[in-house]
């Protein structure tokens, strides 16, 4: 019976030390809100913007986050906002490169605009998969922005917790998915 209740007891602390995740707390810094034309432009260090031609230019950040075979979401809590009213998002523009002597003309989506949609509709979303040296990983892209464009509201989320599986070993996963 001890026997029984012993393994039982190892199984049970065996699973719950591969099943722990872990939380890292991501603080994003300050946001550069700056005129532009009738609009407000918004960025943050390091990070990049959303493709698209007169839509809400908001800006993300990519990153690699190992995890297991059946991950299908990155859980996270939301630490610390900021809410700006009345604000205008500065619509992306098409690109063209410096060589260029066509200049294209200002590109507003009215209908983007004028939508009760919230604007990205995912604070953290992962792209894809890949391997790197035989582990798996997730590309997320993460944008710490709700813009209301009918309200035209942007709340900034500045602090937020990652909930990630703490992967010990990536051993028993099978070559299904491409290197990044």
């Amino acid at each position: 019976m001890f026997k029984k209740i012993y393994s039982f007891l190892i199984l049970l602390l065996l699973t719950v030390v591969c099943l722990q995740a872990s939380e890292k707390e991501i603080g994003f810094g300050k946001l550069n809100i700056t005129p532009f034309r009738n609009f407000s432009k918004i960025s943050l260090k390091r990070f990049h913007f959303f493709s698209g031609s007169g839509i809400p230019m908001i800006p993300y950040k990519d990153t690699l986050i190992p995890v297991t075979k059946g991950d299908k979401s990155i859980k996270y809590t939301v630490i610390d906002s900021c809410v700006y009213e009345n604000i205008t998002i500065a619509p992306s523009q098409k690109t063209y490169p410096t060589n260029s002597i066509s200049i294209g003309k200002f590109s507003f989506d009215s209908v983007a605009y004028n939508s009760q949609k919230v604007i990205p509709d995912r604070l953290v979303n992962i792209e894809g998969y890949g391997k790197i040296r035989g582990r798996l990983y997730a590309k997320v892209l993460i944008s710490p922005f709700r813009y209301y464009p009918s309200d035209k509201k942007l709340v900034y989320y500045d602090k937020i917790n990652l909930t990630t599986p703490d992967v010990k070993s990536y051993s028993e996963f099978s070559n299904d998915f491409p290197g990044i």
